[in-house]
């Protein structure tokens, strides 16, 4: 439609400019495109939207993935090297640079820690694995935990690396020893 042409070299546009059918530049410097957008790189100060994407290289963003209309919920990368969950505007779950997985924690102590929502003080467990299956003596343990005392312990273990593996429970009293109560030996034996 050449009548809303001004001139030609340089285009002033009255109502913005209609290339083909699918894409429209306002006059305001906005970019409105429908079907595939294909382009080298993609740099905004503003806002992109769309109804899905797909990526052949990178997405960078600084902060957050956040979910529409739920701006409490989010997956973050909080930290270097650190992937969070959010959720009621809390982060829930953590994923830590040396692999350990804390839940209600920043700071898990074991591959995998898992902590009521009261924290520290609340009750916790604790999945680990000792070192090696042919170095070491304990091979795997689930710890139960209120504060700072440990209640309850489950634990893989054998006498020497070259022994069979036993399961061994064990219970602390408040303020006592950890204390071996049932011990379930390879071949079955209790």
């Amino acid at each position: 439609d050449v009548t809303n042409i001004d001139s030609v070299g340089l285009i002033t546009a009255r109502n913005g400019i209609i290339v083909g059918s699918g894409i429209t530049l306002s006059k305001d410097g906005d970019i409105f495109a429908t079907g595939v957008t294909t382009t080298g790189s993609l740099v905004s100060s503003g806002a992109v939207s769309g109804t899905t994407g797909t990526f052949t290289g990178d997405l960078t963003i600084p902060d957050k993935i956040v979910h529409t209309g739920d701006t409490d919920t989010a997956i973050r990368f909080s930290d270097t090297d650190t992937i969070t969950l959010e959720t009621s505007g809390k982060e829930r779950i953590f994923i830590k640079s040396d692999g350990k997985i804390g839940i209600n924690t920043n700071t898990p102590a074991a591959p995998l820690e898992v902590q009521g929502d009261g924290g520290v003080n609340d009750a916790a467990i604790y999945f680990t694995r000792h070192g090696g299956p042919s170095n070491d003596t304990v091979i795997g343990q689930l710890l139960f935990r209120k504060g700072t005392d440990s209640v309850a312990i489950i634990e893989a273990k054998r006498e020497s690396a070259n022994d069979d593996a036993y399961l061994k429970f064990q219970t602390q009293p408040t303020g006592g020893a950890i204390v071996e109560r049932l011990r379930i030996a390879s071949s079955g034996e209790i």
